[in-house]
């Protein structure tokens, strides 16, 4: 998954270069530097917690669920 996304940003940003009006090349870019940088994180919080890193990193998606569910309900209701 990480491999498309960098292929599919270097295609995007090529044609890019060639003159096509794409601007999706940053969209996958990004994808690539968010699982870059998770996969960081994820070794440093494993190399300085352990498993414990573990509790941690289902905390915060717990913590994400959680503010996705309350802003669709905000949301909805309004």
């Amino acid at each position: 998954y990480m491999t498309g996304a960098l292929v599919k940003a270097g295609q995007l940003f090529a044609a890019r270069l060639r003159g096509e009006p794409e601007t999706g090349w940053l969209r996958y870019a990004a994808l690539w530097v968010a699982i870059a940088l998770g996969s960081i994180a994820g070794a440093v919080s494993y190399l300085i917690a352990g498993l414990a890193a573990l509790w941690a990193a289902l905390l915060l998606l717990g913590a994400c669920a959680g503010l996705v569910w309350w802003r669709r309900r905000r949301r909805v209701s309004a």
